[in-house]
């Protein structure tokens, strides 16, 4: 490779995800040749629109297939629609140095991209498949039809051929060390948020300042088993009993079969299905806590929203945020209702430390912009495909 030469690369997925913010991150250093997405978007970034491919038609079958009545929920959707469209990409490709891949969506393509040389990378969003299997199996006695055999083995191959796996949290990056994955692969980059869009409103430092003001503790994402909602409602619900004055809003889609699990719990919590963004962020502004308690998680990017927001995050280690225990927020045992609850206790009597969580949390995640993140990417890029030369 020339010295001389400008050094270009794709970034393909299909769907969407935080993948704008990764091929904005490669625009930004004249690295991008082509971002190529599964699911259509509002383009808000750098990227012109002649570097954006859409290939949608795989992400339009996954939505017919998974909402065919009686049978539509046990289909392995996604072995279809993610094949689909990585066999259609596959033939958008062209010379380049480096290939970012969304995992799933992009195994003929690391394939194709390796004969041609290129420095391939691995964008790893969640756990190692086996965590996955693990924690599903352990929660429920059974895994999700998105999780059929073929897809599991598709998942394994595409660990093997990257170069490199970029994961986003040490819950990830342990996830794969634990099931034989060599750590020589693996690169550890936090996602990110933005300032323009996520911001504290006025001063925010003054949680629960009136004694009969409630705690107010927000949830945003989708509401199922996975986020480990039911063990926040079943906390929810025993603090109610002792007479705490806590307000849970949910926001986000309810996962069909976890419908049952919230009635049971009908009155304990607000839910708010969908919330424009400029509404969501006067909703983190006028919370006091932000709660994920996820089984498992890549690193969810309303962890970061909220933090920028001014919210102390409560999370599980398996949420894969970037939060230090006792510092920023809390982190909570993973599927432990006693855990939320002492927790959830602890920080509603405790007004100062929730406020030096606050105080705290609205300084430490000023290091995980997306423009810190683009700098971490670039440079890991930098480093790797330097090493390919030597």
């Amino acid at each position: 490779m020339s010295l001389n030469k400008k050094i270009k690369g794709v970034v393909s997925v299909g769907s969407k995800f935080h993948a704008p913010y990764t091929a904005e991150a490669l625009y930004r250093f004249d690295m991008l040749q082509k971002f190529i997405a599964g699911k259509k978007f509002q383009n808000n970034t750098l990227i012109p629109q002649q570097k954006i491919m859409n290939i949608s038609l795989p992400h339009y079958i996954a939505i017919f297939l998974r909402k065919l009545p009686i049978f539509g929920h046990k289909l392995p959707y996604n072995i279809i629609s993610d094949a689909l469209f990585d066999v259609m990409a596959n033939n958008k490709l062209s010379n380049v140095d480096f290939f970012i891949g969304f995992n799933n969506f992009c195994l003929s393509q690391m394939k194709t991209m390796k004969k041609k040389g290129a420095v391939v990378f691995l964008e790893q969003r969640i756990a190692h498949v086996q965590t996955e299997i693990d924690i599903y199996t352990n929660e429920f006695g059974s895994v999700p039809s998105n999780l059929s055999k073929r897809m599991v083995k598709r998942k394994l191959e595409e660990y093997e051929i990257a170069d490199y796996i970029l994961v986003p949290s040490t819950f990830v990056y342990d996830s794969m060390v634990k099931n034989g994955v060599n750590k020589g692969k693996l690169i550890l980059i936090p996602y990110g948020y933005d300032p323009k869009l996520f911001y504290i409103k006025g001063n925010t430092f003054s949680a629960q300042d009136e004694s009969n003001k409630p705690l107010r503790v927000i949830f945003v994402g989708q509401i199922g088993f996975r986020k480990g909602i039911r063990y926040l409602l079943e906390a929810i619900s025993k603090l109610h009993e002792k007479g705490l004055n806590i307000e849970l809003t949910l926001v986000g889609n309810i996962d069909k079969n976890f419908i049952p699990v919230l009635e049971r719990y009908a009155g304990s919590f607000v839910h708010r299905k969908f919330v424009p963004q400029s509404e969501l962020v006067e909703i983190y502004n006028n919370s006091d806590l932000f709660i994920i308690p996820s089984l498992c998680e890549g690193s969810a990017l309303v962890t970061y929203e909220a933090a920028a927001c001014g919210l102390p995050l409560v999370v599980t280690e398996n949420t894969g945020s970037v939060v230090t225990n006792g510092h920023d927020g809390v982190i909570v045992k993973v599927g432990d209702t006693k855990s939320i609850e002492d927790t959830l206790e602890m920080l509603y009597y405790d007004k100062d430390f929730l406020n030096n969580l606050k105080a705290n949390v609205s300084q430490s995640i000023k290091n995980y912009t997306w423009e810190k993140y683009s700098e971490r990417l670039v440079n890991a890029i930098n480093n790797a495909l330097d090493k390919s030369r030597n």
